[in-house]
C-alpha cells in the first residue's frame, strides 16, 4: 500500500491517495500501525500542499503513544520544516 501511495503522491494524484487512506480507519489500528498510517496522510497532505492539515497529522503522529522513534524524528523534522523553523 505505502508503495501505492508513494505513486499516485508522485503522479499528483493527491485525491487518489487520500482516498485510499481514508478507507482505513488508524484509531482502530493497533500498534504502530496506526502512527504509520497517519504519517502516510501527512506525507501526501504536505506534498499536496495542505501545510495546516499536514501539520495536524504530523503532531497526531507524534502524540501518538505507540509512535515509532523514526516516525517521531520525521514527523518533528516535518513540522519544524513546514513551519519555518
Amino acid at each position: 500500500m505505502k508503495t501505492l501511495l508513494y505513486i499516485l503522491t508522485k503522479q499528483g494524484k493527491f485525491d487518489e491517495a487520500m482516498n485510499i487512506l481514508k478507507q482505513v480507519d488508524a484509531g482502530k489500528l493497533g500498534c504502530s500501525w496506526a502512527p504509520s498510517m497517519l504519517y502516510s496522510q501527512a506525507e501526501t497532505l504536505a506534498a499536496a500542499g495542505r501545510n495546516k492539515e499536514a501539520l495536524d497529522a504530523y503532531r497526531s503522529v507524534v502524540d501518538h503513544k505507540s509512535v515509532a522513534h523514526k516516525h517521531k524524528e520525521r514527523a518533528e523534522q516535518a513540522i519544524a520544516e513546514l513551519s519555518g523553523k
